[in-house]
């Protein structure tokens, strides 16, 4: 850098002593513009891609299965079976059963088992609750309630 100084003030030396003002800025200018330019850089590799993911291919739809699951949750529906009741059977957290027969995609083959063992079996026949009497009539109570009416 200091031999850049020193030609430059050579030249401005020479100049000064023989060429008019303006030639002697628009010279040192332009001197300066060069000398000030950053050296060129090295072109730098580019970054490093990172590998775009894969796009998740879904499994084929088994139409078995989808036409099986449709018959689950109909059974479901007749039988007044919920998705909490048929989980607590099967020991399962309700989103687990809710993913299963919610996806076209066949479940595991326990889970699918035990869906269609519960799909075969006999629905439990329903317990017939007695009917609302708004006097509280055939409940256990229902004498504390008529002494307390009695006036």
């Amino acid at each position: 850098m200091s031999g850049t100084l020193d030609a430059l003030r050579q030249a401005a030396t020479v100049l000064l002593a023989e060429a008019p003002l303006p030639v002697v800025r628009a010279t040192l200018r332009a001197l300066l513009a060069d000398t000030e330019a950053p050296p060129a850089k090295a072109a730098a590799p580019p970054p490093p891609q990172k590998p775009k993911p894969k796009a998740a291919t879904p499994k084929p739809a088994d139409g078995e299965w989808d036409a099986r699951r449709r018959e689950i949750r109909a059974a479901m529906l007749d039988r007044g079976v919920s998705y909490n009741d048929l989980a607590e059977q099967f020991g399962l957290a309700v989103p687990t059963l809710r993913h299963a027969l919610g996806r076209r995609e066949p479940p595991t083959r326990a889970m699918r088992q035990r869906l269609e063992a519960w799909l075969e079996s006999e629905p439990a026949p329903a317990v017939a609750e007695p009917p609302f009497r708004a006097n509280g009539a055939g409940s256990a109570h229902a004498e504390g309630a008529e002494r307390a009416t009695r006036g």
